[in-house]
């Protein structure tokens, strides 16, 4: 049976998921993440404004590469296993994934401000790991996540 979870979409925008995040190793609470599908985007990442938000350590994180992100330059840093709690059809449906974060390199203070306003990406990495595919109804203004069961 498949599986579907229902995106956030409308016409000019890129799909969105709400989603809650939880992180029992860093004690990290369930929240509210809203991830953009950006199916051009190799990685998953929260966007800087949701680490802060989740109040993810970074200090003594490896550091994996340097990003371009919306214009800016962000370093990605490695955090740990998140579970990612999404709606399908009034059930919970729960994945684990290995989360990155993205701190923003040297920069003005304006430009930092535009930089974390820049969403939390749901990327290719993501929907291979877990056998997901992206369908777009653009007439209709529906989007969805499906899965195989």
């Amino acid at each position: 049976m498949k599986e579907r979870i229902n995106l956030q979409f409308k016409q000019g925008q890129p799909p969105q998921l709400v989603a809650l995040a939880r992180s029992e190793k860093l004690r990290i609470a369930p929240s509210m993440v809203w991830f953009v599908i950006d199916t051009g985007s190799p990685m998953t990442f929260f966007s800087q404004a949701e680490t802060k938000i989740l109040k993810i350590p970074l200090e003594g994180r490896r550091e994996k590469e340097v990003i371009q992100f919306g214009g800016f330059n962000f370093k990605s840093i490695e955090t740990e296993d998140f579970n990612i709690y999404m709606l399908i059809d009034k059930n919970n449906f729960n994945i684990t994934h290995k989360m990155d974060a993205i701190k923003v390199t040297r920069m003005s203070e304006d430009a930092r401000i535009k930089a974390e306003s820049l969403p939390s990406i749901m990327g290719m990495d993501f929907l291979k790991k877990h056998n997901l595919s992206l369908h777009i109804y653009p007439a209709e203004e529906l989007a969805c996540l499906q899965r195989e069961d």
